[in-house]
């Protein structure tokens, strides 16, 4: 910013001189207002950082966690948001929590029913090939060091991609990403997601508060026996109140169950998975069902929402009239 601000004094002095004019009245800045310009303009700054170190953060949605959060909509409006995760993009040496103001997420809460929240734990991976040849990512928790939401806002970005999931006193460290079934718990386990696309259109929410938003992208964790009916609406559920695209009429949802649904930002051309493009306002890539099966076409909404899940994940593809 110096540089800048000498160039364009430089260039006023030679086009007053130019004018056949000049300022004498007028006094030279000082070198205290020069460092207040160049502090005022650090937040600008700061803005330019370039982003490309993937943080995430989990509430651990195999029992059902959550992360609750204040974020801002398409229009920049505040609204209450709850998701099993959450992405964003940081620069290596600043912190975390900068990072997720940047993205637009605040006041970030774990909750979990009838649980304690004890912290967050780093999350290794390791990459290694599943049985369609493919890699797959095996995860680990690191319980070394269980750092309190403070602690986790103030940590610095490293020059890699980073996770931390939230730990929960109901269950044990070393139990995390193991299969549900591997551990007891006094708690009701999650069953399987329910996500919807809207397919080029908008989803319209309702949160619990009574703010109306809207979304392309969205997903459901049920336990196990449960349908949609009994937890949109509740005291952290949102409610899928409508949809719409502009010129194109609702026909109703394709809907596929799978063994899995997962996002990748490539596209995956294997046997046995089906693969849908899957565009938010902080990701782009791929809705991946491993196995799946069609269900049917054209399903109304309240169909949807009124059916159970058990042991299964849902995907409902939003069909239109062109």
């Amino acid at each position: 910013m110096k540089k800048l601000t000498r160039i364009f004094a430089l260039l006023l002095a030679v086009l007053l001189t130019m004018a056949g004019c000049g300022a004498p009245n007028q006094p030279e800045a000082s070198a205290a207002e020069g460092t207040e310009q160049e502090n005022a303009a650090a937040p600008e700054m700061e803005e330019e950082l370039d982003r490309e170190i993937d943080v995430n953060l989990e509430g651990y949605d195999q029992v059902g966690g959550v992360i609750s959060m204040t974020e801002l909509d398409l229009d920049g409006n505040p609204v209450e948001s709850t998701y099993d995760g959450i992405g964003i993009l940081a620069a290596e040496g600043e912190t975390i929590g900068s990072a997720l103001d940047h993205a637009g997420y605040f006041d970030l809460q774990p909750v979990l029913e009838g649980d304690v929240f004890e912290g967050w734990m780093e999350v290794a991976e390791e990459v290694v090939l599943d049985e369609f040849g493919f890699e797959e990512t095996i995860r680990k928790v690191l319980p070394e060091k269980i750092y309190t939401t403070e602690e986790l806002l103030g940590l610095t970005v490293p020059n890699h991609a980073v996770t931390y999931v939230a730990k929960w006193e109901s269950v044990p460290a070393e139990s995390y990403f193991e299969p549900v079934d591997a551990w007891e718990t006094d708690d009701v386990m999650t069953s399987g997601s329910f996500s919807f696309s809207a397919n080029g259109g908008t989803m319209k929410f309702l949160n619990p508060d009574g703010t109306e938003y809207e979304w392309a992208e969205y997903g459901y964790w049920l336990e196990d026996g449960q349908a949609l009916n009994e937890i949109m609406g509740t005291e952290s559920i949102d409610s899928l109140i409508g949809i719409e695209k502009e010129g194109a009429e609702f026909l109703g949802w394709t809907l596929y169950q799978a063994d899995s649904t997962f996002l990748n930002e490539e596209l995956v051309e294997e046997e046995g998975i089906l693969c849908f493009p899957y565009e938010s306002v902080y990701y782009s890539g791929y809705t991946l069902l491993k196995n799946p099966v069609l269900v049917g076409e054209q399903m109304p909404t309240e169909q949807l929402c009124a059916m159970s899940v058990t042991g299964t994940n849902y995907f409902a593809l939003a069909e239109w009239s062109n």
